[in-house]
């Protein structure tokens, strides 16, 4: 305790989730942590949270540097005594008891939509893409290629690789125009993805909820092409409101469908789940069986079932979005079953 004053030691902060949700008033954060950036510390700033800067003198000025730098300008040295640790803190206690408090502002106002694929190849950036641009014609809507193995939106698009995730994690954790790495199609805002590092995901899932806040503040609905299911972050999955899991109207999409789906309940709670199965046969027959056995094994998720469509290869090939058909209409029930539920 610091003056009787009901201060206590929360612990290590080990992650930005962490630092942003954590029940405490002060943090301590040395130079050299990996998570460490000016967006960071606005937000923990705006929680109304102190933060000191921690730097080691034998590392040489850069790294008093990169704490200001950050934004971070109560700093101390890492050698220094614990008495005046214990003084930060005191101070940090009466700024929060007796001190304004910053006022952190309206929460992010878009609803977010992730589309995953069962795998790869199965059609989840066309349904992000049409989802998307249907969605724009009423609403401020920014479209997020997030596919860490084949991020494939720009080319959907007829849009240039650069700028890019990349270009925008950057703006967001160091500041810069955040305007001049999105692209506009129409009314929609796009950030097209990264195959940088093709098989990896040289994007640490605590920048891409930084990317995500940031950009959820700036429009009404976000949707986010999420690639294949075995390549997606747990952690950013749960970020999103309502996940479109997709696979296609066959017996091998179906079997993919069930085998990933025990995974997928244990990172989505059930009200986020719908299910879209894409490329389905026109024969009554089929798309019979095709909702038999899906809702049979699932029975409280629900279900769309979209066509194969020539307009969808006509649309690909010339790098739009669909305008018509019954594809569209059935996406249409995507975004009416997003706005109600």
């Amino acid at each position: 305790m610091l003056a009787h004053g009901g201060a206590r030691v929360i612990g290590r902060l080990m992650g930005v989730s962490q630092c942003l949700e954590g029940g405490y008033d002060l943090v301590f954060i040395d130079d050299v942590c990996s998570f460490l950036t000016p967006r960071l510390v606005t937000l923990l700033r705006q929680q109304g949270r102190m933060v000191v800067g921690v730097f080691d003198v034998a590392d040489g000025p850069d790294a008093k540097r990169r704490l200001l730098e950050c934004g971070i300008s109560d700093v101390i040295e890492a050698q220094a005594p614990a008495e005046e640790y214990l003084e930060l803190a005191l101070t940090a206690s009466q700024t929060v008891v007796d001190g304004p408090t910053v006022d952190a502002g309206p929460p992010p106002a878009a609803r977010t939509i992730g589309v995953l694929g069962v795998s790869a190849g199965v059609g989840a950036t066309e349904i992000a893409v049409n989802l998307a641009s249907l969605a724009s014609r009423r609403a401020t809507v920014s479209l997020l290629d997030l596919d860490p193995l084949w991020p494939s939106v720009a080319q959907r698009l007829d849009l240039p690789p650069h700028p890019n995730l990349l270009s925008v994690v950057d703006v967001v954790l160091h500041g810069g125009v955040l305007d001049a790495t999105l692209h506009r199609v129409g009314d929609l805002t796009v950030m097209v993805g990264s195959a940088t590092q093709r098989g990896q995901n040289p994007i640490a899932h605590h920048e891409l909820t930084m990317v995500l806040d940031c950009l959820a503040g700036r429009c009404e609905l976000l949707v986010a092409d999420l690639g294949a299911e075995d390549k997606a972050q747990g952690v950013v999955l749960k970020g999103f409101d309502t996940v479109v899991v997709v696979t296609t109207g066959d017996p091998i999409g179906i079997a993919r469908l069930l085998s990933v789906w025990p995974r997928i309940e244990e990172l989505l709670d059930p009200a986020q789940h719908v299910v879209a199965v894409n490329k389905t046969s026109r024969r009554i027959f089929q798309r019979g069986e095709i909702r038999a056995e899906i809702s049979a094994a699932l029975p409280d998720v629900p279900l769309l079932l979209l066509p194969f469509e020539s307009r969808v290869e006509e649309a690909v090939w010339e790098g739009r979005p669909l305008t018509r058909g019954r594809y569209l209409r059935e996406i249409s029930r995507v975004a009416e079953l997003m706005t109600n539920g």
